[in-house]
C-alpha cells in the first residue's frame, strides 16, 4: 500500500497509484494536499501525474536497450525499437 507522508516530498515512479491502488480514492485525496510536494517520473501525463508539482520525463521500454539475466544464468538482450524523445 502506498503511504503518503504528512508533509514533505513524495516521489512516484510510473506506476499510476491514483488508479491502480486498492484504495485509489484515498491516494487521490492524499495527492491533492497542499503540504505535499509531488514529483512523478512517467512517460505519459497520467491521472497521477496530473496531481504532481513536477513531472519528469521517462522513456518507455521501447526506447531503452535492455539486458536481462534470467533464471539458470541465461541472458537475453533487446534492442531499441524507437529513439528516446528529447
Amino acid at each position: 500500500m502506498l503511504r503518503i507522508r504528512r508533509s514533505g516530498p513524495c516521489s512516484l515512479p510510473p506506476t499510476t497509484p491514483a488508479i491502480t491502488c486498492p484504495d485509489a480514492a484515498k491516494v487521490r485525496r492524499g495527492l491533492k494536499r497542499d503540504d505535499l510536494f509531488t514529483v512523478v517520473h512517467d512517460p505519459f501525463l497520467t491521472l497521477t501525474a496530473r496531481y504532481a508539482d513536477i513531472v519528469l520525463p521517462a522513456t518507455t521500454y521501447l526506447a531503452r536497450i535492455m539486458h536481462h539475466i534470467v533464471q539458470f544464468c541465461s541472458t537475453s538482450a533487446e534492442t531499441r525499437a524507437v529513439a528516446p524523445s528529447g
